[in-house]
């Protein structure tokens, strides 16, 4: 591939074509690589380039010397370039760290779960925003392990039982281990307990030796809570009387509270995957049952006394049913009103 070069920049570009320095101790003799106000201006001058990996990286150019460039200047010259080249080098490289770390501490700053970590000595160096926040402290390099758990409030997962300083995650992990989800609560001062799972890592450098530890922790509070609500609404319900029965759009039955069996005879097993019809007495008309499906179907609720048959014998029970909002299952309030055996 041939490069077209203005007159004037083909003394400055000789150095980088030839991947060697060029030396024009007399420009004006050389009318084919510089013209004549170029040689007035620069008098003198070599072209030193520095090679990295077998390409022309950097060119140094010099000029206006009273005496001729000599091999000495050269080599100077080309050991000065080297040295500018290293140190450009390094200052890029710094301020890419300095970038990359500027960004690790904005991702840490903005996540939304909790980052502690120590160095190989196991001193605490690292509590990001939310850290900070939950234990209500930043971290202490000169905190011992030992006084870690009564320093930033770490309980087991019942929030009665302090940590010992081998079931902190991080501490764990500072000694190698990897940990996955382990539950813990944290109660800072003056704050609400707050459950949390913990994950950690233990850190190597290069050459595979420890260098520290990493813990993450998520806040599982709110599902904790939400998740006991549900336990204690689904025992307050299946303590209750009414045999209450959830069906599917095609009406076979989902589910059912224990009541149903004391009502019905038919235990859970043997109700789920079938029709409410299984307690059907025959002793309503087809119209009766149309007009009931009509009313729930039209997203009322019905409530009236229906005949029905327990598994081993004849009784009445009272029945509301409701259809829920589209898509939602059926529901049956099985009452007993009086049963006759």
């Amino acid at each position: 591939m041939s490069v077209s070069l203005g007159s004037g920049a083909k003394p400055w570009c000789e150095g980088a074509i030839a991947a060697d320095p060029a030396v024009f101790n007399d420009p004006m003799s050389h009318p084919d690589r510089f013209d004549p106000e170029l040689a007035r201006m620069l008098g003198r001058t070599p072209n030193v380039p520095v090679i990295e990996e077998g390409r022309v990286v950097m060119l140094v150019g010099l000029a206006q010397k009273a005496t001729d460039y000599s091999d000495r200047d050269v080599e100077t010259t080309r050991l000065v370039a080297e040295e500018m080249w290293r140190i450009i080098q390094r200052r890029r490289a710094e301020l890419d760290r300095r970038e990359a770390a500027h960004f690790n501490t904005l991702l840490l700053e903005h996540l939304s779960i909790g980052i502690v970590a120590c160095d190989a000595e196991g001193r605490l160096n690292l509590f990001n925003r939310v850290a900070r926040e939950w234990h209500g402290l930043p971290p202490d390099a000169d905190l011992t392990r030992e006084d870690w758990s009564g320093r930033y409030g770490l309980f087991e997962a019942d929030g009665k039982t302090p940590l010992t300083m081998d079931r902190i995650p991080l501490v764990c992990a500072w000694r190698g281990e990897t940990l996955r989800n382990l539950p813990m609560s944290i109660i800072a001062q003056g704050q609400r307990r707050r459950l949390v799972m913990s994950s950690t890592v233990p850190v190597l450098d290069e050459l595979g030796r420890p260098s520290g530890a990493i813990a993450a922790m998520q806040d599982i509070t709110a599902q904790h809570e939400a998740e006991a609500g549900l336990r204690l609404r689904v025992a307050a319900l299946e303590a209750a009387a009414n045999a209450i029965v959830i069906t599917d759009r095609n009406g076979a039955i989902e589910w059912a509270f224990p009541a149903l069996t004391k009502l019905s005879g038919y235990s859970l097993e043997e109700s789920v995957g079938r029709s409410p019809r299984m307690v059907k007495s025959g002793q309503h008309d087809e119209g009766f049952y149309a007009n009931l499906w009509q009313t729930i179907s039209s997203r009322h609720v019905w409530q009236g006394e229906v005949v029905n048959r327990r598994k081993d014998g004849n009784g009445t029970l009272d029945v509301v049913l409701q259809d829920l909002p589209a898509g939602s299952p059926l529901l049956a309030d099985l009452t007993e009103v009086r049963q006759e055996w």
